[in-house]
């Protein structure tokens, strides 16, 4: 699940509709994983978060124990913290 979209600005039930995956979470356990890649000819480097998380209420989608956070030190970074409860709206991404 990606934790971004900042290209386009919807309203709030707009948004509602065009997610798959609407939840109160609980994040249980973060970690960061460093990865690389090539983007073109050019080596990238790239950090994500992991989060393990408890699903509270389920309001949409299926259930889920993991959130990857691909944009990490961004303008897109969700910043989640262990123990805190959140109302995540996301879409789901295979990788």
């Amino acid at each position: 699940m990606h934790a971004c979209i900042c290209a386009e600005i919807r309203t709030l039930k707009e948004d509602v509709l065009s997610y798959t995956f609407i939840a109160r979470i609980q994040v249980q356990k973060t970690f960061l994983t460093e990865d690389s890649g090539f983007d073109g000819n050019i080596k990238v480097f790239f950090k994500r978060v992991n989060h393990e998380i408890k699903i509270l209420e389920l309001f949409k989608g299926d259930s889920i124990k993991t959130l990857v956070e691909y944009d990490v030190s961004s303008s897109c970074e969700i910043g989640l913290k262990e123990g805190e409860e959140w109302i995540l709206f996301a879409q789901r991404h295979t990788v």
